[in-house]
């Protein structure tokens, strides 16, 4: 009865009903309508400074009439224990990704010091620098310039 009277005043006196409180201590209200037709006016009472950033996407999405109803308590925390699985796997393929770079540098790596130490080397003679298919060195096809077994890197770039 006391709360049905209590109803019955706030909506005389247009005092706004509190709908919850978010993580960060923000409070959020309902209050009725200025006029018969329009929406109810929702409000936030900011915690400390006036920060729109503090504000959760879900009660944001309540502020600006985008859901019909506030979040409620069962509701945020499961959007915060999926915020929590989604960072964990976040995480978890950072670190799988950090681990396969790693293995791609040290396999290009590996297979850079393999074609350096198992070319011929150069001997200034006439018959390895004949235009044969096993000579070590290749003509290009932009500008013809010369390019030794020794040069090459994977990936075309220069030589570390």
């Amino acid at each position: 009865m006391l709360r049905r009277l209590s109803g019955v005043f706030r909506s005389a006196l247009n005092l706004p009903k509190p709908m919850g409180v978010d993580a960060t201590g923000n409070k959020y209200f309902e209050a009725p309508a200025d006029e018969p037709g329009k929406p109810p006016r929702r409000i936030v009472k900011y915690k400390d400074d006036i920060d729109p950033s503090t504000i959760p996407v879900e009660w944001h999405s309540w502020l600006h009439g985008m859901r019909a109803t506030a979040p409620t308590p069962e509701e945020i925390a499961q959007l915060t224990r999926n915020k929590e699985e989604l960072a964990r796997k976040g995480r978890e393929w950072d670190a799988q990704d950090r681990k396969l770079r790693l293995q791609e540098i040290a396999t290009r790596e590996a297979a850079s010091s393999t074609v350096t130490s198992t070319s011929p080397k150069h001997t200034g003679s006439s018959a390895s620098s004949s235009s044969s298919p096993s000579s070590s060195s290749s003509s290009s096809s932009s500008g013809g310039t010369q390019m030794s077994a020794e040069s090459w890197t994977p990936g075309g770039g220069a030589p570390s």
